[in-house]
């Protein structure tokens, strides 16, 4: 299985079974857990479980343990990370985009440390999202929410002295990601830009304008940015359609 660490400001949901909704929690929550991934499966794709989960053809959630504890999170964390070997100690950090369910988002987190072979530890960063194509405008105003959320989970990666941070966002996930690196660059607070080794940029959802004053305030910057950018990507079409046409890309 692939062992993912979260960190989520999506409220705890009654049905054990989803773990955490739609609604936006002012608490940020965290969550180890085990994610069950079929061998016979074509690279780059996520079947999502049923109600009797399959494991040799269906993702799966294998173990959970859940827990409000920041400290009790860090500890987990750092643990996890001493026993990687040299030079694999490594945290990549993953952070979904607009309407996608925690179920969703934590198995897209697998899928790509199985199929890109992450060898450090992995974070989720889970954010309030609908998940309802209707709702961009709920996502648009959780994004900002859950910045302060996504600012305390940098900073507990960075207190595990990783070797180096890879932080990956995805659309809607990339403003919220830029918003919470110029949080920490207004504080003056440079500590997780100095530890990220790459910020990467996918389908990037942000205003051009917007983007620029992100940029302009981070004095201290990771080692690389990279902006990927995709016409097909349908968040993306429908954000340009709402925003008539004006998005990074």
């Amino acid at each position: 299985g692939e062992r993912v660490f979260v960190a989520t400001t999506r409220a705890p949901d009654t049905d054990k079974a989803v773990l955490f909704g739609g609604k936006r929690s002012a608490s940020l929550h965290f969550a180890d857990l085990m994610v069950s991934v079929p061998l016979n499966r074509e690279p780059g794709t996520v079947k999502y479980p049923s109600a009797n989960p399959d494991a040799a053809k269906e993702f799966a959630l294998a173990s959970v343990a859940l827990t409000d504890d920041e400290a009790v999170m860090a500890a987990r964390l750092k643990s996890a990370l001493a026993q990687k070997p040299k030079g694999e100690r490594s945290i990549f950090i993953f952070v979904h985009g607009y309407n996608v369910s925690f179920a969703k988002g934590l198995f897209s987190t697998a899928q790509i440390q199985r199929d890109y072979r992450v060898r450090g530890v992995t974070m989720h960063y889970s954010w309030p999202s609908a998940s309802e194509a209707a709702l961009y405008l709920y996502d648009r105003d959780s994004a900002e929410f859950a910045r302060d959320g996504l600012v305390r989970t940098l900073k507990i990666a960075e207190a595990a002295k990783p070797d180096s941070i890879i932080l990956l966002a995805h659309s809607m996930g990339t403003f919220l990601t830029m918003e919470a690196m110029r949080t920490l660059a207004l504080k003056g607070d440079n500590g997780p830009a100095s530890r990220m080794e790459a910020l990467v940029l996918a389908a990037p959802d942000i205003d051009f304008d917007v983007f620029q004053t992100q940029l302009a305030a981070l004095k201290s910057r990771p080692k690389a940015m990279i902006v990927l950018v995709s016409e097909k990507d349908r968040a993306l079409q429908i954000s340009s359609r709402l925003r008539g046409g004006a998005v990074l890309g």
